[in-house]
């Protein structure tokens, strides 16, 4: 069947890309406009609006249990739900229960500046009551919990889980070592093997609680872990996952590994990248798997200020002193033709630049000669900062130091035309 001289599965198409737009009121207002123009568009256009439900406010959610009370036959269209409270952590009671029991196809759940202690049976009793054969991914960002406990049992609660991103928590409640080792041997006794990709992201203060996420991981994420992080408990994980395959590392250079204050002078002496160097290289030499195929090493420099008053964002290391410290000299039983992780596929970098001649070929080149033939490709990611131009109170003028030996090679510091991304691989 045509539709205005396209077919009907190239309109699906169509109204499939339009309901993946980014921002909600724009997807809302063209699917709106898809089902109005004409019979055949309708159908979909309502389909490609209920697989993805987002929500701000404690009335859009009552409104859409009350109309899924009318069309029961919604329920079943619902694949994803996104619930973010435009009042933070202020948002009151919601009838959040009422609606996960009417939704019975949910497969990705996103919550965020949620209170979890605000509700009167904590909604993690009420969801483990509920049928979660098909949740397999939970996103949940920036919320309050009464105790780390609820936020394992959370996890516990849903059988088939295997996607959890997890970031910005905030526990009401501390553990005492003894509850902690409840935790753990309770995990033991469970075997909870079916969590395949775990991150993490800023989860200051977080407890040494990772042995109750399971030890079947295959993708590891890891964004900014703060100076509380519990790396040896970390480390110690990372050691018992046989199957891990994937880990991404992301990391702030600056004091102790931790974002700085910019008020905070720099301390004299210290190494910038000395915490970084030691969390990259710990964590490599704790890997114990025999199926990594990837590792990824995400690098955002620090912010200091200025004495004009500015900001400037800084590495406060020359890019070959960064390079030597991160990938020089690693390990041979790590990274080498006899090592772990021989069978490595692919190192990816990302990193700041405010200078078009060292591009994403250059560092490939340097990464390749530092690391020789393993691993078999190098990805590069080279996000591009023109210092000439102010952004605000911020620059990037000295977002690298200077070699002792650039100026004389004749490298240009500051180049036009610069592309906004790089990317190269070298084989």
């Amino acid at each position: 069947m045509a539709t205005g001289g396209f077919t009907q599965p190239f309109c699906k198409l169509i109204i499939d890309a339009c309901a993946e737009d980014y921002f909600l009121r724009d997807r809302y207002r063209t699917l709106k406009s898809t089902a109005l123009t004409c019979r055949v568009w309708r159908e979909h256009s309502q389909i490609a609006l209920l697989r993805d439900v987002r929500f701000r406010t404690l009335f859009g959610i009552s409104r859409f249990v009350e109309e899924l009370a009318k069309h029961p036959e919604w329920g079943p269209l619902v694949y994803s739900l996104h619930i973010t409270p435009a009042r933070m952590h202020t948002h009151g009671y919601m009838p959040l229960v009422s609606l996960l029991l009417k939704l019975r196809n949910l497969r990705d759940i996103r919550l965020g500046q949620l209170n979890w202690s605000i509700y009167p049976f904590t909604l993690t009793q009420q969801m483990s009551l509920i049928t979660t054969s098909t949740l397999t991914s939970l996103d949940i960002s920036n919320m309050l919990f009464p105790g780390v406990t609820d936020l394992i049992r959370l996890i516990w609660a849903l059988p088939q889980l295997t996607n959890l991103l997890c970031g910005l928590m905030r526990f009401d409640r501390r553990l005492d070592p003894d509850d902690l080792q409840k935790l753990v041997n309770k995990t033991i006794s469970k075997k909870h093997t079916w969590l395949k990709v775990l991150a993490l992201w800023e989860m200051d203060g977080f407890p040494p609680v990772l042995e109750t996420f399971g030890d079947a991981v295959v993708h590891l994420d890891l964004r900014y872990p703060e100076s509380s992080w519990p790396w040896e408990n970390l480390c110690k994980c990372i050691t018992s996952y046989a199957n891990l395959q994937h880990v991404t590392l992301a990391l702030w250079v600056g004091v102790a590994g931790v974002y700085p204050n910019p008020r905070t002078p720099y301390p004299f002496g210290t190494e910038p990248l000395a915490e970084c160097t030691y969390r990259f290289r710990d964590l490599l030499r704790h890997i114990n798997s025999r199926r990594m195929r990837s590792i990824t090493l995400r690098l955002a420099p620090c912010m200091l200020e200025t004495e004009d008053g500015l900001y400037s964002f800084t590495y406060r290391s020359s890019r070959l002193d960064a390079i030597d410290a991160l990938f020089g000299r690693i390990d041979e039983d790590v990274l080498s033709s006899k090592g772990r992780l021989r069978d490595l596929q692919t190192i990816s970098l990302h990193v700041y630049e405010n200078s078009t001649y060292y591009d994403a070929h250059w560092w490939c080149h340097v990464l390749r000669t530092r690391l020789g033939t393993i691993p078999k490709q190098i990805d590069v990611y080279v996000d591009y900062y023109d210092p000439t131009l102010r952004r605000g109170r911020y620059d990037f003028v000295d977002l690298w130091l200077l070699q002792q030996n650039q100026q004389s090679s004749g490298a240009p510091l500051v180049e036009s035309h610069p592309p906004v991304r790089q990317r190269s691989l070298t084989i």
